[in-house]
């Protein structure tokens, strides 16, 4: 069968198609004499020259050489020898007019290097005890670049065409494996997601930070594929007995664990990664199966910001994770969601977990393989919330405006009369005032007379005229009471509180009263109840809700209240209310105003004579009048601001 191999061992060849077998090096071994092998290559810097150094060891070896055009090249052949070095790519660095260096097993007993170059440049080839030597004519201030080691990359059967325009296979530079660290007894090892990555942003997709590889693969056996991916990225892969198949794939520039992990899953297999930085391939149903022989361990938790008692109840759910109704369960290490085999019954859960009030930490007991995957759950959980430091202004003004004018009369002679606009008196000294309220004695002819005699301004007017004239024998009295008014009450109140995000706040500025409470006796009921005390408050309450939003806004939820206390009776106090529920989003320090909570309240009130005090012009003359109108305005200013790590508080400042 004809297969394409592509792999990151391949990946430094020259940009030519390439097709062919792949075989181990055990079979190399049989088909081939034994031959010269290269064992390392460096580029440095020579006296106006870049020099192209191939260390080789073995018996005679040819070299042949020649130059491609479009784009510039130098290919290099050198007969009777095979790659020793492992596979790296070059960093595409320029040094002396040399953009690119690929070397490759180009046939069994020829490696090929291929220096592309920036243009038109000369070049010598000199061969050495044991070394070849490019030199290339070019700017000779570089820092020197060079590979080499024990690992060959073995390969039969290659053919290549020299006239190649397009690559076949490319692959960005391999950056040298992170450290791997320490190996720890407790627990000895750490199950993690193949790709791994800097946590991202809650609004960003996880991207893999891995080189990246472009390669294609027709009808490869997986282990080869798997082979390939290991000598790219210099990372042990070790791979179950079980796994077989054939793959057929084009990775376009994609990270290298991303590629590998989207081939495993099509193949139906998964990755783990221990705490010694070895990679498992196999399938699902083996990786769960050998979760379920794992020993346990316990690791305490310390949690910082959460209740340890809360993350306790999420953890449970974690470890209880895909364990219902009889189902396959998650795949163990926390890699890609995949089915598992049909008709498989495999779970994972077989830990526990608890906590310590005391000192807030959870107990976790799991399989080393999800341990240090709920671990970090919890402390991806365990972050601090968001405090919110919220200042309000509260401003309740209510204006009062009254305006009264009555006119009133008393007419009557000194036996008959009215007193209740003006006092009689017995005695001719006026001394001694007549007894009740009034005195009517009519004799013959008489008349005796009172208009307007109710004076409900007479304590309150702030103008009162009197006016008195005799008639015969009769005295008319005038009363002119008026009244002009205008009362403003001014309340302003500066309450703060600092809350966490999604909390409530309270804010309240006013008076708690207390009265007393008589239930009503039931009739029938011998012993009565004994009247009770309470307390209610009466002034302004403010509740905000705020939410810190990922834009570090804020998103409030805010009710607020006006009681205004109007009587107290046995059943308890009359309260009049007035609220507003509403929702605002503001920046950080910005004020939101909270208005509308208007109230206008107007009354006239107008009495006289009937008939007389309705006279145009005339009529009031015979009438009083009185008009108040009240305007009650409450405005709430809320002023939100995120309180950052390590900033301090102060108290408000109250402005003049």
């Amino acid at each position: 069968m004809k297969r394409v191999w592509s792999s990151a061992a391949l990946a430094a060849m020259l940009s030519m198609p390439i097709t062919g077998r792949v075989a181990d090096a055990a079979a190399i071994g049989r088909d081939m004499p034994p031959a010269g092998s290269v064992t390392a290559l460096s580029v440095v810097p020579g006296s106006g020259h870049a020099d192209v150094v191939i260390a080789v060891e073995g018996p005679s070896i040819e070299i042949i050489d020649f130059t491609l055009e479009n784009p510039r090249r130098i290919v290099v052949d050198l007969k009777g020898t095979t790659l020793g070095i492992p596979a790296r790519l070059y960093d595409k660095v320029t040094r002396g007019g040399i953009t690119n260096v690929r070397m490759a097993q180009w046939k069994p007993e020829i490696v090929r290097l291929v220096l592309d170059l920036d243009g038109p440049r000369e070049y010598s080839v000199v061969r050495g005890e044991h070394d070849v030597r490019v030199s290339v004519n070019g700017p000779d201030d570089f820092a020197a670049w060079r590979i080499g080691g024990a690992r060959a990359a073995v390969v039969s059967d290659m053919s290549v065409t020299a006239s190649a325009a397009a690559a076949s296979v490319t692959a960005a530079p391999a950056a040298p494996p992170a450290p791997v660290p320490a190996v720890q007894m407790d627990p000895p090892a750490r199950s993690v997601p193949l790709a791994k990555a800097a946590a991202p942003k809650a609004s960003e997709p996880q991207q893999s930070q891995e080189p990246r590889i472009s390669v294609d693969f027709q009808d490869t056996e997986i282990r080869d594929v798997i082979m390939s991916f290991s000598v790219f990225s210099g990372r042990t892969i070790v791979v179950g007995k079980g796994v077989a198949g054939l793959v057929t794939a084009s990775i376009k520039d994609q990270p290298w664990d991303v590629a590998l992990r989207s081939i495993l899953q099509s193949q139906g297999l998964n990755a783990i990664e221990d705490a010694t930085g070895i990679i498992t391939v196999d399938s699902y149903l083996n990786i769960a199966d050998r979760a379920k022989v794992e020993p346990l361990f316990t690791h305490v938790i310390s949690v910082n910001y959460a209740k340890a008692e809360t993350m306790a109840t999420t953890v449970k759910s974690l470890l209880g994770a895909g364990c219902g109704g009889g189902g396959g369960g998650a795949p163990a290490g926390g890699g890609a969601a995949a089915p598992a085999a049909a008709g498989a019954t495999t779970c994972s859960a077989r830990g526990s977990a608890s906590f310590d009030e005391k000192t807030n930490t959870v107990i976790v007991t799991e399989t080393p393989s999800r341990l240090a995957d709920i671990e970090s759950y919890i402390h991806d959980l365990d972050i601090r919330t968001p405090q919110v430091s919220i200042k309000a202004k509260i401003i309740s003004v209510d204006r009062t405006g009254t305006e009264q004018l009555g006119l009133s009369y008393d007419l009557g002679s000194a036996n008959t009369f009215s007193n209740q606009l003006v006092t009689r008196f017995i005695d001719a000294a006026g001394t001694q005032p007549v007894a009740g309220n009034y005195r009517v004695n009519l004799s013959g002819d008489g008349f005796a007379g009172v208009a307007n005699a109710t004076r409900q301004y007479q304590s309150s007017s702030a103008l009162s005229l009197i006016y008195n004239m005799t008639l015969g024998g009769f005295n008319l009295t005038s009363f002119l009471d008026a009244l002009s008014e205008q009362q403003l009450t001014d309340v302003q109140a500066e309450p703060s509180v600092t809350t966490v995000d999604n909390k409530e706040a309270t804010l309240f500025a006013g008076t708690n009263i207390a009265y007393l409470l008589t239930p009503p006796i039931i009739p029938g009921q011998i012993q009565a109840v004994a009247p009770q005390i309470q307390k209610q408050d009466i002034g302004i309450t403010l509740r905000v809700t705020p939410h810190v939003t990922a834009n570090r806004q804020v998103l409030m939820d805010v009710y607020a209240e006006q009681q205004v206390l109007q009587d107290v009776t046995v059943a308890g106090p009359t309260v009049a209310k007035r609220n507003s529920t509403n929702q605002v989003l503001v920046a950080d320090g910005e004020t939101a105003v909270i208005s509308g909570l208007t109230q206008t309240q107007i009354v006239r009130n107008r009495k006289g004579i009937p008939f007389l005090m309705n006279l145009p012009g005339i009529g009031k003359l015979f009438s009083q009048s009185d008009s108040q109108e009240r305007k009650q305005d409450l405005l709430i200013l809320v002023t939100p601001h995120i309180v950052d790590e390590g900033e301090v508080i102060g108290p408000a400042v109250k402005r003049p």
